[in-house]
């Protein structure tokens, strides 16, 4: 007998029509054909339209609203909390900022969520054609690529790689990753950073060829450069300067100091020099220039003094 009595209940409270169904409260009503409704001041005004909960609207044809004060258009979809699905084909879960300052999906095919805010957080968009894959936005409502973040990204963990290929491959061809302190791009072999093409140090010194740079620059192998400038000095164990043939082509605008030359201190080392191409300013004694004949190990020394251009006897 209980359970006849509760079931008359349940038929009293749903009102089941031919077309909607309706769970009555204040100002709750089903206008659409095959609509539904369930909460207080909810509204489904067109065909297969759904509203439940607190001031929720479907407006639109197969449109489903669900939530407090969440207003939905034509085959849309807004789920949580002061928020509106106002295009067609569109979908909006989250909460809005104030009931007065709602989050809005007006864009036709796309999703978008967010929490607290006017703005979405993230939005998935179709920007072309059907059969390209959809565009995903954080902090953006209009992302020009598969992925557009318009902010700071933070990466953490302990693979914290960005792997880049023109394949499917897992390691990627090449490689960003902070490693050791530093930022290292590398080669993968299978998704591990095992070698080092650039390696930016926490300190600031730049490494070519190598991790943990010790300097500003530095080089495991061998550098190329059309023009070097040194405020102070440059420091070599050897300096081979090649194709020189004009007059000014080495220019240095302190000292030249050389240390211990084949034993003998401040001398240099000139093969195969043509004397009168040397210039020497100003006009004072720099340095002693030992000869070396190519053919024969004969040493040759001259004292250039008071010479610009000329010859040495």
């Amino acid at each position: 007998m209980k359970k006849v009595l509760v079931m008359i209940i349940v038929l009293c409270s749903l009102k089941s029509m031919a077309q909607c169904v309706q769970c009555y409260s204040d100002f709750t009503f089903v206008p659409g054909t095959n609509a539904s409704v369930l909460g207080t001041n909810t509204h489904a005004a067109w065909h297969s339209s759904l509203a439940f909960g607190y001031q929720s609207t479907a407006l639109g044809i197969y449109s489903v609203s669900i939530g407090k004060n969440v207003n939905v258009s034509n085959t849309s979809f807004a789920f949580v909390r002061d928020i509106a699905a106002s295009a067609m084909n569109s979908m909006i879960i989250g909460v809005g900022y104030t009931s007065s300052s709602i989050m809005t999906d007006d864009i036709q095919k796309s999703i978008m969520l967010g929490v607290y805010n006017s703005q979405p957080s993230i939005i998935i968009r179709q920007m072309s054609m059907q059969d390209l894959p959809a565009n995903v936005g954080i902090g953006t409502i209009e992302p020009k690529q598969q992925l557009h973040i318009n902010g700071n990204t933070l990466i953490s963990g302990t693979n914290k790689s960005f792997l880049f290929a023109n394949t499917s491959t897992f390691e990627g061809e090449f490689g960003i990753q902070y490693n050791d302190d530093g930022l290292n791009f590398f080669l993968p072999n299978d998704g591990t950073p095992t070698n080092y093409l650039v390696f930016v140090n926490d300190d600031g010194n730049i490494g070519f060829g190598k991790n943990n740079p010790n300097e500003r620059i530095d080089v495991n192998g061998t550098a190329k450069a059309t023009k070097i400038i040194a405020s102070t000095s440059i420091q070599a164990a050897s300096l081979n300067v090649v194709g020189l043939s004009n007059i000014g082509s080495l220019q240095v605008s302190g000292n030249i100091t050389f240390s211990a030359l084949s034993g003998e201190s401040s001398k240099a080392i000139v093969v195969d020099t043509n004397f009168y191409q040397l210039l020497i300013s100003p006009y004072r004694e720099l340095l002693r220039i030992v000869d070396i004949e190519k053919d024969s190990v004969i040493y040759h020394s001259a004292i250039i003094k008071y010479y610009e251009i000329g010859s040495v006897n």
